[in-house]
């Protein structure tokens, strides 16, 4: 019966390998059809076979004999997909939104997408950072960067990248001292995804012994809205890996693989504490501390340390510091001027209410397949973690009640064996036992009480002073509440299977029950009509969370779990699009004037006049000294030159964008448009005060300013001018 049945299922496999070649034939001449450039087709020939490939495999290859290879060798795939990446120069930046800002009429063939859609919601990525680190490397990364702002500064300060014994705190910034930025911003890009995803997958496989659930957590925490809106969280990503290397360097079998592991954990230490972000570093870091401190607990090799094993462990100490004292002194200037700013500098806070921003995530199965669809307030904020709430707070209570009636498995201690060699191994399958996954939840109380209460009546202050969450918001804060509740959901879920599951009507009642309250939200925060969207991803997250909980075969439920997981898996790679290099910044026929203009004379300063703030950040990223380009902190030198008295400090003494409007105008107007927008107005007789010799406009300039201005350039389609100012001349 069995022999008949694994016949048939052969025979199936076979039949669907027809309609699959036909899938790939037909995709292949549409790409063929579509054809812009050779470079996107081959990008696109070579990520559609690679699809191919991996779906056929499941039709020629036992599935489950295929999946133990992949896991056998997931580091190796996961080091081979980050060459094929930077050797084809795709990237996931949405940089291709310039397109639509600035030159619309002079498009470069090979800055159209290669797949998917780039995302102008998610400005502070494509616009901020890709336009400021492009601006480090104008002098190889050197020690100062004159060109953001206009104001010479530490380049580690004005970009980020620094070529100093301090750029080792930022693995994922190795390629772009490494090779040209274009590769390094596919090596960013490419390892924070790889990378992320895999240090995720290994969380969850240690903390419950299961590769499935390693595979559903992963996408539940790497591939959520929060951080592929985001366009990745590092501290998201540090939340993971610390742990991950925490736990391979406690419980190493050999004294180099100790020595490895803990090499990588300095690093990646070093990595969490330069982010200089505490809004999230802080709950980040209550969530990474406790799993360290359930590791020591829980595994107890450290006993019976050697010397030389001890050695290991304060050399990557000692390693750690002083990457972060390097770090420090030469960002020094930052940190010392961030910290006097309104904004960020100035925020204190002790909680608040935002619990129902965990409740956003309905909408999100379908935003991505979307072009202009977009969440209120931003897609962003919209949503942390699909199904994580309130269903965790559901599952933890039960999992323990169930735990609590089992008798801890016999014959399990520490999971510390013997191998082959007689030398201690890691045996994974040990953390998968009832009583570790029991003590694991206990540990997590203390996290998700103080962050449950922060985000929800708030804390004292001087309990949030003393915990350091007085540097957060509840805003921030609940983000990785919710990436907790995910830890906590799927460690429950694993328990409750392994328990047999649960009846049909409990799990029905407990989807449905989880999953209303995200529904009512999700009507409220998609401020347009856009179809049954909330409905269909409300009923969606209820079948999921059935289908997880409720009494079925294993082999059925690790289908499940496994089609879950790419399903989770499309819905978040829909979010940002694969690009082929940087040539919609670099190749535009605007970005070679500017770069002759600056190439006639580096120090001449410019300015953007657009009431788009993004443009200012095009100069920078061409190499132009550029007055109102990012303010990361304030030009206060100049801001005195324009507010004398000091009257509108209150304005400009913040991280912010500044657009410079050109008007006829007597008086200069200074105004905050958001929390980190401001708007300059200034008039001919006040405009040699900003010092500029150039200026970008994507309108020609107030007749007012004739006597200053010349205009030099302009395009075919006048979308875009150049003007000097003849007094600088």
């Amino acid at each position: 019966m069995r022999a008949d049945s694994a016949g048939t299922i052969k025979r199936v496999k076979l039949f669907l390998i027809i309609p699959l070649v036909l899938i790939y034939v037909f995709a292949m001449h549409k790409f063929r059809r579509d054809m812009i450039t050779v470079s996107l087709f081959i990008r696109q020939a070579e990520l559609l076979t690679l699809l191919f490939a991996f779906v056929l495999l499941h039709l020629l290859f036992d599935i489950r004999t295929l999946y133990e290879k992949i896991f056998r060798f997931r580091v190796l795939i996961a080091l081979a997909l980050l060459v094929f990446f930077v050797a084809n120069n795709i990237n996931a930046s949405s940089i291709n939104v310039w397109n639509r800002f600035i030159e619309s009429s002079a498009i470069p063939g090979n800055s159209n997408c290669i797949l998917g859609i780039p995302r102008d919601i998610r400005s502070d990525e494509w616009n901020v950072n890709v336009s400021r680190m492009l601006s480090g490397s104008y002098n190889d990364y050197g020690e100062y960067n004159d060109i953001v702002r206009g104001v010479s500064t530490e380049n580690i300060s004005a970009s980020g990248l620094y070529r100093d014994y301090s750029a080792l705190a930022k693995p994922y910034y190795y390629g772009y001292y490494l090779f040209d930025f274009s590769h390094g911003l596919a090596f960013q890009w490419a390892y924070v995804y790889i990378f992320g995803f895999l240090f995720a997958f290994e969380l969850f496989y240690i903390l419950t012994g299961k590769k499935l659930a390693g595979l559903l957590g992963a996408n539940l925490l790497w591939l959520s809205p929060l951080n592929l809106w985001w366009s990745v969280s590092i501290p998201l990503l540090s939340m993971s890996a610390l742990p991950v290397l925490f736990y391979y360097t406690l419980r190493a079998d050999s004294r180099w693989k100790r020595l490895l592991f803990a090499l990588m954990l300095a690093v990646g230490g070093a990595d969490f504490v330069c982010v200089f972000y505490p809004a999230w570093q802080v709950p980040a870091g209550w969530i990474i501390l406790t799993l360290m401190v359930y590791f020591l607990y829980r595994y107890r090799e450290w006993k019976f340390y050697h010397l030389l094993d001890w050695a290991v462990i304060i050399g990557a100490i000692v390693f750690m510091a002083s990457i972060i004292l390097r770090y420090v002194i030469a960002d020094m200037s930052y940190i010392k001027a961030v910290a006097e700013t309104v904004y960020p500098g100035a925020r204190y806070d002790s909680g608040e209410m935002s619990m129902q921003k965990l409740l956003g995530y309905a909408p999100y199965y379908f935003v991505g397949f979307a072009r202009n669809w977009n969440i209120s307030p931003n897609n962003s904020e919209g949503a942390t973690f699909a199904l994580a709430f309130p269903l965790a707070y559901i599952l933890l209570p039960l999992a323990l009640v169930l735990t609590g009636r089992r008798k801890t498995d016999s014959g399990q201690g520490s999971g510390a064996g013997k191998g082959r060699s007689g030398r201690r191994e890691i045996v994974l399958e040990d953390n998968g036992s009832f009583e570790s996954r029991r003590r694991l939840l206990i540990f997590l109380l203390f996290p998700l009480v103080l962050l449950t209460l922060y985000c929800t009546t708030g804390l004292p202050a001087i309990v949030a002073k003393v915990l350091l969450l007085d540097r957060s918001t509840g805003a921030r804060t609940v983000d990785f509440l919710g990436a907790l509740l995910v830890v906590i959901m799927v460690v429950s879920i694993t328990i409750i299977r392994d328990m047999g599951g649960l009846s049909w009507y409990w799990s029905l009642l407990i989807a449905v029950g989880s999953v209303l309250p995200a529904y009512f939200y999700g009507l409220q925060i998609t401020a347009h009509p856009t179809g049954p969207v909330v409905e269909a991803g409300t009923v969606l997250s209820a079948l999921i969370i059935f289908l997880l909980l409720v009494s079925y075969k294993r082999q059925a439920w690790n289908a499940a779990i496994l089609c879950t997981g790419y399903f989770l898996a499309v819905c978040g790679f829909s979010v940002n699009p694969l690009t082929l290099g940087t040539s919609v910044i670099t190749d535009k026929p605007i970005a070679a004037a500017i770069r002759n203009l600056v190439a006639e004379d580096e120090d001449a300063l410019w300015i953007s006049s657009s009431e788009n703030r993004f443009i200012a950040n095009f100069l920078i990223a061409n190499g132009a000294r550029t007055i109102n380009s990012i303010n990361y902190i304030p030009n206060m030198s100049l801001w005195k030159k324009l507010d004398p008295d000091g009257s509108e400090e209150e304005i400009y003494n913040r991280y912010a964008q500044v657009t410079i409007c050109l008007e006829d105008t007597e008086d200069i107007g200074i105004n905050l448009e958001g929390i980190d927008a401001i708007d300059l107005t200034i008039g001919p007789k006040d405009f040699d005060t900003l010092g500029a010799t150039y200026v970008l406009a994507t309108d020609p300039i107030d007749s007012s300013f004739a006597n200053e201005l010349q205009l030099i350039y302009q395009d075919e389609a006048r979308d875009v001018f150049i003007y000097k100012n003849l007094e600088l001349d």
